[in-house]
């Protein structure tokens, strides 16, 4: 039967279609609705995948730069285990990680189950009483890694500063620290800790580092290494990471002994 309107009967005599009901109406507006709701449920949902996906994707490229980027690479290529260590020469806590485990991963870079990536930042060059020691520390390492020394002493040389530069850290401003090492303080730091490890340093780098020479390209190396830390998830120091993924080394005394396993 065809849809035929009702009619009903008019002023005047004539007929005049009665009203259809509303119910279409409402049916129609709320297939609408739900449509509108659906399409934008999608629309958050592909959003939402594809903001996790990049995300995902920028930490996955952060990691890959890590063998590419780290100030000095301490061990053999082909090592059992690789680790990655953020740490700025100001940071009370990277002072107390190398205390902890500086030993333990020498001697395992010296016997050639592991491989160290360090990174040097510098985000806590504000903190210290110059307001660049991090920044220049940093420098001293770079012309430490730059120098011509063969690769064994310059390991030796570069691993022994290191420790150094932390047994011997000073205050932080906040903890009533007044001043730092100026930058030939720092060089007799590296000279006397080389020399210590069998690996003395060249005249040339002591000058470097007494000069402050490398200090710019240390803080511009120090800024990248903190954006690659950011990158990889990282939110401060010290960070360790192996595989790409965070270490707890600080709560952890055997953090090491079991990735050697």
């Amino acid at each position: 039967m065809s849809n035929v309107p009702k009619m009903k009967k008019g002023k005047g005599g004539g007929y005049v279609p009665t009203k259809q009901s509303n119910t279409l109406a409402y049916v129609l507006g709320g297939v609408a609705i739900v449509v509108i709701i659906a399409v934008l449920g999608f629309f958050l949902w592909h959003n939402s995948n594809s903001s996790k996906n990049q995300k995902a994707g920028d930490k996955a490229a952060a990691v890959a730069q890590l063998s590419k980027s780290a100030t000095f690479t301490a061990g053999k290529p082909d090592a059992k285990t690789t680790v990655d260590i953020f740490s700025d020469f100001q940071c009370p806590y990277c002072a107390q990680l190398e205390q902890q485990s500086g030993a333990e991963i020498s001697k395992a870079v010296d016997d050639g189950s592991l491989q160290v990536r360090y990174h040097i930042v510098n985000f806590l060059d504000e903190n210290s009483a110059s307001g660049d020691y991090s920044s220049r520390t940093a420098g001293a390492m770079i012309a430490i890694a730059k120098s011509s020394m063969a690769a064994d002493l310059k390991q030796k040389a570069w691993m022994a500063t290191y420790a150094a530069l932390y047994a011997k850290q000073p205050k932080e401003k906040a903890a009533g620290g007044s001043s730092d090492w100026a930058n030939a303080d720092i060089a007799k730091i590296a000279a006397e800790a080389s020399q210590g490890a069998g690996a003395a340093l060249p005249a040339d780098v002591t000058k470097a580092i007494t000069d402050g020479a490398d200090a710019a390209s240390g803080k511009s190396s120090a800024s990248a290494e903190m954006q690659l830390l950011q990158q990889v998830g990282g939110q401060g120091t010290p960070t360790v990471l192996h595989d790409g993924a965070p270490v707890d080394a600080l709560g952890n005394p055997g953090w090491l002994s079991g990735l050697l396993k």
